[in-house]
């Protein structure tokens, strides 16, 4: 069990696992912003080729 008490988790392991979520929360918020960043760039490359192909 964590910290050896019965599930109790020490000061250090909390930090520690408070630590890897807000880490965590950053990644995923870095993902988000990727993933926007992924679909406006795939809207703009839809819209140019849509109007080189209404020009051929």
């Amino acid at each position: 069990m964590p910290g050896g008490r019965g599930g109790l988790v020490s000061r250090a392991e909390l930090l520690k696992l408070i630590e890897a979520e807000a880490k965590n929360d950053r990644l995923m918020a870095l993902c988000d912003r990727l993933e926007q960043q992924i679909d406006a760039a795939t809207d703009k490359r839809t819209e140019l080729l849509n109007a080189l192909m209404a020009q051929v």
